[in-house]
């Protein structure tokens, strides 16, 4: 229920904000959800208490989705290198 909420009423406006405010500058899809994780995790620190403890928990939460993004991220694009790779590879082999 807490996902839900903290979804619908952080995460998701904070991408509709900068996805309707991108005009001078477009940002990346990848750097608008690092932004809006960012922006959520701050709003779960304050909303905690500002302490030491809650700062380490929402830090290292951020972190880790953000090492898991990145990771998708990378992931997407070795696959699409190699499906490409792979695809010319295999019309070369055809060809002969």
């Amino acid at each position: 229920m807490y996902c839900i909420i903290l979804c619908r009423y952080t995460y998701i406006p904070t991408l509709e904000f900068l996805e309707r405010n991108a005009n001078p500058l477009p940002l990346h899809q990848e750097v608008r959800k690092f932004v809006a994780s960012f922006v959520s995790f701050a709003y779960v620190y304050v909303w905690h208490g500002v302490m030491l403890d809650v700062l380490v928990w929402a830090a290292l939460n951020f972190l880790g989705i953000t090492f898991e993004r990145v990771g998708s991220y990378i992931r997407r694009l070795c696959d699409s290198v190699w499906v490409s790779s792979m695809t010319l590879y295999l019309f070369v082999q055809l060809d002969r």
